[in-house]
């Protein structure tokens, strides 16, 4: 991800490098917000309750230069198109 804004309808949009094969107008990709100062992560047999991860948030790839009202929407609360 290279640039984040909230667009005319309250939506977070961002411009991100994508490989080729992945950037198909409607797939789903996973999207990892690094924290500032980064620590080693454990692996999974490591884990013990109580610890944490890094998960990443899904977006969905959406034509370059859309048009007003063009796009459907999903909200992530209900998976619904808004």
């Amino acid at each position: 991800m290279t640039s984040c804004a909230i667009d005319y309808e309250g939506f977070l949009v961002g411009l991100a490098y994508v490989e080729r094969k992945a950037a198909k107008e409607g797939s789903q990709i996973g999207i990892f917000v690094l924290p500032e100062k980064p620590e080693p992560e454990k692996q999974k047999p490591e884990f013990v309750p109580g610890d944490s991860t890094l998960l990443p948030f899904t977006a969905t790839i959406l034509p370059r230069f859309p048009k007003k009202g063009e796009l459907t929407r999903v909200t992530p609360e209900t998976g619904v198109s808004a």
